[in-house]
Formats: C-alpha cells, sequence, structure tokens
C-alpha cells in the first residue's frame, strides 16, 4: 500500500483548495507525492507515529502558552496605574490654581512625586517583564504556526493517500485483483484505513488546537503592546512633563 495509485492530479488540487490551503508549487507538488508514495497505512508503527512530533509539539506549546497568558493576565492594573498617576498630577494642578504660595506648592508637589514614583518603579517592572513576554510570544507565534502548517501537510497528504486507497478497493471490488489479491487482504486495508482515518481525525484535532492558540497569542499580543504603549507613555511623556512643574516652585 505504499505506491501510487490512480487518483489524479486535478483530485488533489480540489482536495488542496478544500482545505484552504495554498497551491502547491511543481515542486512541492513533486515531494508531496513523493512523501504519499512512503505512506503504509497498513504499517501499525507508522500510522502510530504519522505526525506525532509536530503532535505531541503542539500540546507542550498549549501548556506553555497557557502559563504564560497567566503571567501576562497578572499584569492586569496598567489602566489603574495610568489613572492614578493623571489624578496625582491633576490634584497637583489643580491645587496650584488655588494658591501661588511656594511652600504650600512644593509640600504638594512632593506628596504628588511620591506617590508618582511608587507607581513608576511598578511601571518599570512592568515594562521589563512585558517586552519579555512579548518576545515569547513570538516565538511561540513562529512554533505553532510551523507545527500547524505541517500538520496541514500530513493530514493533506494522508488524505491523498486514503484517496488512492479508495481507488484501490473501488478496483477491487470491480475484479481487479492485480495489487488486492484476497478477501483477506481487503478486510486488512479496510481496517488499516479505519485505523489511519482516525490517526487523522486526531491530527486535525491538534490543527485546531493549533489555530486557537494562533488566535490566543494575538490577543494577547494586542494586550501586550497596548500596556506598552501605555506605560511608554506615561515614562517618556506624562511623568517627564510633569517633573518639569518643579522649576516653577524653586
Amino acid at each position: 500500500m505504499s505506491n501510487n495509485s490512480f487518483t489524479n492530479e486535478a483530485e488533489i488540487k480540489l482536495l488542496i483548495s478544500e482545505m484552504g490551503m495554498s497551491p502547491l508549487s511543481a515542486k512541492e507538488f513533486s515531494d508531496l507525492m513523493d512523501f504519499v508514495g512512503k505512506i503504509i497505512i497498513t504499517d501499525a508503527t507508522l500510522v502510530n507515529e504519522y505526525c506525532s512530533i509536530y503532535q505531541k509539539r503542539v500540546a507542550d506549546l498549549s501548556d506553555q502558552i497557557t502559563e504564560l497568558c497567566m503571567e501576562n493576565h497578572s499584569i492586569s492594573d496598567v489602566q489603574d496605574i495610568r489613572q492614578d498617576v493623571l489624578f496625582s498630577i491633576d490634584g497637583y494642578l489643580d491645587y496650584a490654581k488655588k494658591t501661588s504660595n511656594k511652600e504650600l506648592l512644593r509640600i504638594e508637589y512632593e506628596s504628588a512625586t511620591k506617590r508618582i514614583k511608587a507607581r513608576e518603579k511598578i511601571l518599570n517592572r512592568y515594562l521589563i517583564q512585558l517586552e519579555s513576554n512579548l518576545k515569547s510570544f513570538v516565538d511561540f507565534r513562529g512554533s505553532v504556526s510551523k507545527c500547524v502548517y505541517w500538520i496541514s501537510m500530513y493530514i493533506l497528504g494522508g488524505k491523498i493517500k486514503l484517496m488512492q486507497v479508495d481507488d484501490l478497493l473501488i478496483a477491487y471490488r470491480s475484479g481487479d485483483l492485480s495489487r488486492i489479491k484476497t478477501p483477506e487482504a481487503a478486510m486488512t486495508v479496510i481496517n488499516s484505513k479505519n485505523t489511519f482515518e482516525k490517526k487523522l481525525s486526531s491530527l486535525s484535532t491538534s490543527k485546531i488546537i493549533g489555530s486557537q492558540l494562533l488566535a490566543s497569542i494575538e490577543v494577547e499580543l494586542s494586550s501586550i503592546q497596548k500596556n506598552l504603549d501605555i506605560i511608554s507613555s506615561l515614562l517618556n511623556n506624562t511623568i517627564p512633563a510633569f517633573e518639569q512643574e518643579r522649576s516653577r516652585i524653586s
């Protein structure tokens, strides 16, 4: 059951389209068919190990990404810190409108600065953690994308092999005994086909999980970037601008 059957190129290209995959180049198509030719569905060990590396990789990545998501979600108070900083600044500016006494202004300014500095420490810590998380999620995106691609290719190769097997079974039932010679051999092929279909179904589940991971990664990356933008604005613009108020009370 390792060599090609009667399945034609048009059927395969239709399958590729139905799977939502991009058309293959001539070389990619040739490599794919060489790969399909090496699939032996009656080999239990081969079927059991078929794409198992990428399947296991997706499962491992899922655990790692879930853990990183939980870590990332622990940084959930950036907006609150921003509001605290703005509240402290606005409070001082409102007070400054009501008095021209520099000593009182200095006291109010130092009080506001103390609160802001405490928030600034947290923001700098978050900045380091978020930049690290950003890099990790980008790396995870690359790894998951690779797994999803290869799982898709293994599913495609497997489906082509099943199409070829169906061709052989149809030929056998039509009286062609050149490939499948006995009822026992036909039953072996049918049982192997059923087992292989289950393997492809499990690969489809892994592909779905991988696609879901990619979607969750994009959500996390968007959240991280939003928080980084807020932190950057506070550290590079808002807080330095407030520090210039010191000159007014010197």
